[in-house]
């Protein structure tokens, strides 16, 4: 499940005043979850380095997807 809010955090940073605000900054996404956010913060905003922790229940899954869109 995607939370709405990491959709909104999303449409935020896409506004043309904010796609810079976390270019070459480090983030760290406390309850990734699927990882969206943080996958965003990498690939579509140009975060330096991002760390995404969750429980470890959900580690397998944000592992998943994070190898997926790493290309």
């Amino acid at each position: 499940m995607v939370w709405d809010c990491a959709l909104v955090l999303i449409g935020y940073l896409s506004r043309p005043e904010n796609v810079n605000l976390l270019r070459n900054k480090c983030v760290l996404d406390i309850g990734s979850g699927t990882g969206i956010a943080g996958i965003a913060a990498s690939v579509l905003y140009g975060a330096k380095s991002v760390l995404l922790t969750d429980r470890a229940s959900q580690l397998d899954l944000l592992q998943r997807n994070i190898t997926r869109n790493a290309a």
